[in-house]
Formats: structure tokens, sequence, C-alpha cells
């Protein structure tokens, strides 16, 4: 009796040792993870991305139905969110710091009691801080890891993340960047901040300070002012704002004068009839994709702009330089009267015609038909710049560029049959996406952004 009294006091001492032990890890393991600031990153780091709980983010990201169609494509999506985001969280923690650096990404994250005697174990059997191709060191209760020795060496001697505002919400990340053309020293630095909220429909808001010279003012209706949304709509309440945004995102392509060079008449006359428009046609204005067209050898942008007619006024006195010309051909679509000013044969043709209250252009004949049967009245927007993009009619363009891309032995180490068997169901994935809207308010340099990077259905 004593023995049994004995083993069973034992058996419960342990337990309760044991019980202890748990609580004081469950203890230790809450306080490791607790981050008393961002984390570190190298300097000169060009972008960071912060998640305050990356776990959650993640997991709140597949509550979305197009996202969960894209991953569904991936063998690797297959595996339970649920699962991941606990295993996740059980090793990594919950706030990750991710940034670039001496050519190459990192992270920086506070993890647990799991990671961290993990690691002192490795690292008292004498191996090197090395976890498969990723190099990590700790630093002030932080993990570093990267698959750059560089990357490491400068985020350990580089001071803490304060400039960067962490978003209020557990569903979130915050991302930042900031760049600056080396090239011109008189050229301001550049800034992007932007916050995506996981969700249905993956929402967008932040700000951009860029080197461009917007007025601001302008009322928007034509980015959802079609009955079947284009590829691409980007839109200006103002003329100058449109021409602001274009100058500075040709800014940030590589100069090739190629198009120029080799057709000096139509890009002498295209540019003209800009500057024109922008006299004549100051209020807002928008430039329409309504797609590729992959018929010919070469593919063929279906590009047209769409421009607030003004008060006084007619399209032929304002563009007479244009339409009074020889080579202008009188033209009708249906009732519509206009003029065919031909640049460069059928797929280049300049088409110019009215529908109250716009004035529009086109690049074919065929582009215009499609401006007139798709354009509708629109509501205004509380916004002065606004970008649409179509992911269905993106990921036709995007499916037919690789398979002729793979098909002319473009693509290194990949055939049609690859092309099909890995991407195409991607790109159709991507498709279910729906819609890109994102509207800005803009002044001086600044742009005041926010939308949906995946929109169901037109408002």
């Amino acid at each position: 009796m004593f023995k049994v009294r004995r083993r069973w006091w034992y058996a419960s001492a342990v337990a309760l040792a044991g019980l202890m032990l748990v609580g004081l890890l469950a203890v230790w393991d809450m306080r490791m993870r607790q981050a008393p600031h961002l984390g570190f990153a190298p300097s000169e780091a060009q972008w960071l991305a912060f998640a305050p709980d990356f776990p959650a983010f993640s997991a709140a990201l597949q509550t979305s139905d197009p996202v969960q169609r894209v991953l569904s494509k991936i063998p690797a999506g297959e595996t339970s969110m649920a699962s991941v985001a606990g295993w996740t969280r059980f090793w990594i923690g919950g706030p990750i710091l991710f940034s670039e650096g001496a050519g190459s990404w990192g992270c920086c994250l506070r993890p647990g009691a799991a990671l961290r005697i993990t690691c002192w174990l490795k690292e008292k059997t004498g191996r090197p801080a090395l976890f498969g191709r990723l190099h990590y060191c700790w630093r002030d209760g932080f993990l570093l890891a990267s698959e750059s020795q560089g990357y490491l060496a400068l985020a350990m001697n580089a001071p803490r993340v304060d400039g960067l505002t962490p978003p209020q919400s557990t569903n979130a990340l915050k991302f930042q960047m900031h760049w600056q053309d080396r090239a011109l020293a008189s050229n301001p630095a550049q800034k992007l901040e932007a916050t995506l909220w996981a969700g249905p429909e993956l929402h967008i808001e932040g700000r951009a300070m860029l080197d461009a010279a917007f007025a601001g003012g302008g009322t928007l209706t034509l980015p959802d002012a079609w009955s079947t949304p284009p590829l691409l709509i980007l839109a200006g309440g103002t003329h100058d704002d449109l021409d602001a945004m274009l100058r500075w995102f040709s800014k940030t392509l590589p100069e090739d004068g190629t198009l120029a060079l080799a057709f000096p008449g139509a890009a002498d006359t295209v540019g003209r009839l800009w500057q024109t428009l922008a006299t004549v046609c100051p209020a807002e204005t928008a430039i329409v994709c309504r797609g590729i067209d992959f018929s010919g050898a070469i593919p063929v942008p279906e590009v047209g702009l769409v421009a607030l007619r003004p008060t006084g006024g007619t399209m032929s006195e304002a563009l007479s330089p244009f339409v009074s010309t020889p080579e202008a051909i009188r033209y009708a679509w249906g009732r519509r009267e206009g003029w065919q000013l031909p640049l460069l044969g059928s797929e280049g043709t300049l088409c110019m015609t009215t529908v109250q209250p716009y004035w529009l252009f086109a690049a074919q004949e065929r582009t215009m038909a499609a401006l007139l049967d798709g354009l509708q009245g629109g509501r205004p927007a509380d916004a002065n710049l606004a970008l649409r993009l179509d992911w269905r009619q993106l990921s036709g363009v995007l499916s037919e560029v690789l398979l002729r891309a793979a098909r002319w032995e473009l693509l290194p180490e990949c055939n049609e049959a690859d092309v099909c068997r890995d991407w195409l169901p991607l790109c159709e994935a991507t498709g279910d996406l729906g819609q890109a809207a994102i509207d800005a308010q803009a002044w001086g340099g600044w742009l005041q952004f926010k939308g949906q990077l995946s929109r169901r259905s037109q408002p």
C-alpha cells in the first residue's frame, strides 16, 4: 500500500513538473514572440513589406474565391490552409518583415520557443548557421534569414526599421518602396506606400510621391462607362493629369525610339494630335485598350481614346489640320460620321468621330466600332485618376503570348507542351480575379489611391 502511494506521488510530481514546464515554455514562447519594434533591414533596401500577423494574413488571403481557384491550380495549394497557418505560427511566430538588399531579399522575424530551441541545438552541434539554402543569424532576439550572406551582413549593421507604420489589421500587409533616378542627381526621391487587406476583393489603399506634376480636379465618368469592360482603361479628370501620368510612366521604361525611327510620320501625327487635344479637350480623357489582335504575324494593340468634347466648336473645326488633309477620308460608323487618316495601313488608321458628350479616336476601324458599341453612361467617381484592368482578358493575352514565345523557341528549356501543362492553367485561373479597379486623387507630385485588385462585378 505504501509503495502504491509513493508511486502515485512520484507520478503526480512528474505530471505537475511537466505541466509547470509546459506553462513556463508557453509564457516564454509568448514573451519571445512580442517584438519591441519592426525589426532590422539593410539601410539601402529599396522596398519593405511588413505583416503584423503573417499567418493570419496568409490564411485570410484564402477567403477570396478567385485566389482559391488560382491556388487550386498549384499542387502545393491543395494543402489545408488551417494547418499551414498553424504550423507557420508555431515555427516563425506572427510578425514578419521582408526587404531587399545586396541584390537579394531576406526576412526578419520574431519566432517563439520551438524555432529558438531548434536553432540553439543545431548550432551546438558545430554546424554552420545554414538551413537548406538559407543563411541565418540572430540579432537582439530577431532572426534574420536570407539566401545571401551579403544581405545578412548589411542587416546586422543597420539601424532598426522605424520609417514604416504597421497596419492596424492583422489581415493586412504594408508595403513601402522608394527609388531615385541615379542618372539625374536633381531628380527627387520617389516613394510608394500601400496596404493590402486580405479578403474577397483584395482591397488596396495607399499613396505615392512621384516625379510628376499633377494639377488635380476634374470629374471621372469613363472608367466604368462600358457595357463590357475593356482590357485596360487609364483615365484622368483632366488631360493634363493623364499626360503627367503617362510621362511619368514613360520615364520608368527603358528608352527605345525604334517605333519613332521606323514610323516617323505616324509618331509625329499622333504626338501633334495629343498636344492639340490638350488645348481643345482639356477635361476628362481616357485611354482604352480593347484587347490585342493576334490574327496577324505581329500582335496589334487595339487602342482608342475618349475625350469629353469642348463646349464650343466642332471636331472638324478644332482638328482641321488633321481632317482637312488629302489623306483624310470621310467615313461613317452607322449614323456616326467621322474621318479615317491612314498612317500604317489598315492596322494603323487613325479613326475619329463624335458621340454625345465625347470625341472618340481609335487606331483601327474595328476598334472604333467596338468603342461605339460598348460606350454607355457612367456615374461620376470621386477621383481624378483611375485604372481598370480586366483579368479575364489579360489571362487570354498572357496565354497567347506564352504559346507564341514557346513556338518561336524564345523560352529556354520550355516548349508548347510545357506551357500548356505548367503555365496555361495559371493564366486561366488569373481570369477568375475579375477586374482591378483603382481610383486616385492627385495633387502636386502625390497620388492618394484606393481600390480593389479583384472586383467581381462593375458598380
